[in-house]
């Protein structure tokens, strides 16, 4: 039902683009594909995809521990580790609408954006440094949709959103009264920098996915 009313929703969206695009008095299909793929892309991107990857971590293990039954799921004759990831790819399914649309709205642009990456050599970096924040985040929330035991799904997606923005922020900050007191612009110190923050971020979810694991096998001894 999910996937379906998703696309639903997103058949609605192109429909309302196309009918303000016509109601426009612009007559050619070419840019109103463009059009179209722009703004299913931007949607998708921009507002379904982190909508869905929020709360798809909110909601992976809440619905056992809210109903004190992960004990009983941990009597399968499966690992903990197996039990979590078949349950992630399961949740990973409703995924692929979204997934499906930002493809195939993405494609007319996807070689100008190739492009644009081959010439800044930066992006590249910017792009690892966006990754590591949004796999931090998504390991952050999960936690704490885990340890805290009155948090609902928007509250476990705030805690690991201002949680990580927070640990983004302080970094940051340093680095700017540290530029203050030396001067210039310091564009080269500030990749290293973006590059030590990617690899913390990564350990630090290296650190969370072990920590979630600790934390499911310690709930279900607990109940």
């Amino acid at each position: 039902r999910g996937v379906v009313l998703k696309l639903v929703l997103y058949g609605v969206i192109a429909g309302v683009v196309i009918v303000a695009h016509s109601l426009s008095g612009a007559n050619r299909y070419t840019e109103m594909f463009e059009v179209l793929c722009g703004v299913l892309a931007w949607i998708a991107f921009f507002i379904v995809l982190p909508l869905e990857l929020t709360t798809m971590a909110a909601r992976l293990f809440r619905a056992e521990l809210k109903n004190q039954t992960w004990s009983t799921l941990l009597t399968l004759p499966k690992s903990i580790p197996e039990i979590a990831y078949s349950k992630l790819a399961g949740a990973a399914l409703g995924l692929i609408p979204t997934a499906c649309v930002l493809c195939v709205a993405a494609s007319p642009f996807i070689v100008e954006i190739l492009e644009e990456i081959a010439r800044e050599a930066t992006a590249i970096l910017v792009i690892a440094y966006a990754v590591s924040i949004v796999v931090i985040c998504l390991h952050a929330i999960t936690y704490f949709s885990i340890t805290v035991d009155w948090a609902s799904t928007p509250v476990a997606i705030i805690l690991g959103v201002v949680t990580t923005g927070a640990a983004q922020m302080v970094p940051w900050f340093f680095f700017a009264m540290l530029m203050m007191g030396v001067g210039g612009s310091g564009d080269e110190v500030a990749k290293v920098w973006m590059m030590m923050l990617s690899v913390a971020n990564f350990i630090g979810a290296g650190l969370l996915h072990v920590g979630i694991g600790k934390q499911l096998e310690a709930k279900g001894a607990a109940s």
